[in-house]
């Protein structure tokens, strides 16, 4: 019944405090960030065909 994430009582003030100061800078910067570079998606893919390639050529 009682969740430590859940006190609007008694943390109502400290909380309001610090979920608005910390969470909402990390967000905003985190999507954008991949959207933005765009190469980030096929760039992993890439990597990975290489390795699977020489070890299927090996077997």
């Amino acid at each position: 019944m009682r969740t430590v994430g859940y006190i609007p009582e008694e943390g109502a003030k400290q909380k309001v405090t610090k979920q608005g100061g910390t969470p909402t800078p990390p967000e905003p910067p985190t999507p954008p960030e991949p959207k933005d570079d765009g190469t980030g998606t096929p760039t992993p893919p890439e990597p990975k065909d290489d390795p699977v390639k020489k070890g299927g050529k090996k077997e």
